[in-house]
C-alpha cells in the first residue's frame, strides 16, 4: 500500500532502523537480509529527501529529521497493531495469544504464580513472557514493547489507563529462631539488627518501603542487599537479621521455611500496587479479560 508515495511497508523497517540504529540488527528483527534493510534505507532516504540515519565514527545516529519522526513512526505502527489486533469476541478457552508483562518478582511471587496455575487450565492457549522492571518502564508500554505493567502507584505514568491491582502492608520478617525477636520488635530492637535489603530493577534502586524508611530517617545496619524479594527470606534463615516485607510475600514464605513475622515498630503506607496498559489497547477484549482475571485472583489471597 502508498501514501503518497510511501511503500507504507518502509514504515516497518524505519520503525525498527530507528530504534536500533543499525542495520545489522535491523535486519535480524525484520527477518531480512542486510542488503535488503540498506535498500529500504535507500529508499526512506530519497522518500524524505534526508539521510534519516548517518554514521558517525563506528555508530549510526539519527538526524534531526530522524530524532523528529521516530516517536510519531512508532506511534503510528502501535495504533495499526492495536486495531488489527481486536476481536468482536474473546474466548479465552480457545484464544491464542502471547501476553508480555513488566513486574518485579515480588508480584511474580504472589499474585501470578497463583493465577498463572489455573489460567493453563481455563485458557491453555495463552502463552507469558514475564521481564523485570527498568527505569524506562513506561517508555517500554509507551513503545508497545509490553501489554502490562505492573508496579507500585508511585512509579506509574498519568500517560495511559490505570487501576489498582492490589494494597499490601508492610511487617518485620525474621528467622523462626532468631533470639532477639519474640511476639514483637520495639524499634530499638530494629535499629540494632543487621537488615537484608532488596535493590531491584535496572539500574538498581530502594523499593517502596525502604524509601518512606529513608524519610522517616530511621538508620538500619544493612548486612546485606539483595538484588531480588525471592533471595531475601533466604538470607534470614538461621541468622540474627531482620528484614522488612510485604506481608503477602512475608505469609508465602512462612507456608514453607522457618520465618516468623512480627508487626513493625512504626507505620509505613501501604504498598499500592497498579496495573498499566497503553491508551491503544483500552478496547482490547483479551487484556480486559486477563486484568479482570487478575483483580479476581487477588480477591481470592
Amino acid at each position: 500500500m502508498h501514501f503518497k508515495g510511501l511503500d507504507l511497508n518502509l514504515l516497518v523497517a524505519l520503525d525498527v532502523l530507528l530504534k536500533e540504529k543499525s542495520i545489522t540488527r535491523a535486519s535480524q528483527l525484520l527477518h531480512l537480509s542486510p542488503s535488503s534493510v540498506s535498500g529500504a534505507l535507500a529508499r526512506l532516504r530519497e522518500y524524505f529527501d534526508d539521510e534519516i540515519l548517518v554514521l558517525v565514527g563506528r555508530k549510526m545516529v539519527p538526524t534531526p529529521l530522524g530524532d523528529m519522526i521516530a516517536s510519531s513512526v512508532g506511534d503510528i505502527l502501535l495504533q495499526v497493531q492495536s486495531t488489527i489486533d481486536l476481536r468482536p469476541h474473546f474466548d479465552p478457552a480457545t484464544a491464542k495469544r502471547n501476553f508480555t508483562l513488566m513486574m518485579s518478582d515480588y508480584i511474580s511471587t504472589v499474585l501470578m504464580s497463583g493465577a498463572l496455575r489455573k489460567i493453563q487450565q481455563i485458557s491453555p492457549g495463552i502463552t507469558f513472557d514475564m521481564v523485570p522492571p527498568t527505569d524506562t518502564h513506561s517508555e517500554a508500554l509507551d513503545r508497545g514493547e509490553i501489554d502490562l505493567l505492573i508496579m507500585p502507584k508511585s512509579l506509574i505514568s498519568s500517560t495511559h489507563p490505570a487501576e489498582v491491582l492490589f494494597e499490601d502492608s508492610y511487617v518485620c520478617l525474621v528467622s523462626e529462631d532468631n533470639p532477639y525477636v519474640g511476639n514483637e520488635c520495639s524499634l530499638e530492637q530494629y535499629c540494632s539488627m543487621g537488615h537484608v535489603v532488596v535493590k531491584a530493577g535496572t539500574p538498581r534502586g530502594l523499593t517502596h518501603g525502604d524509601v518512606f524508611l529513608a524519610q522517616m530517617k530511621i538508620e538500619r545496619q544493612v548486612e546485606i542487599f539483595t538484588l531480588s524479594f525471592n533471595c531475601l527470606p533466604r538470607y534470614l534463615i538461621g541468622t540474627n537479621r531482620i528484614a522488612t516485607v510485604q506481608k503477602k510475600l512475608a505469609d508465602e514464605y512462612m507456608n514453607y521455611l522457618p520465618l516468623k513475622s512480627v508487626p513493625l515498630p512504626f507505620k509505613i503506607p501501604a504498598l499500592i500496587e497498579m496495573i498499566q496498559w497503553h491508551r491503544y489497547k483500552e478496547k482490547d477484549p483479551a487484556l480486559t479479560w486477563f486484568r479482570q482475571y487478575l483483580k479476581q485472583m487477588n480477591d481470592q489471597f
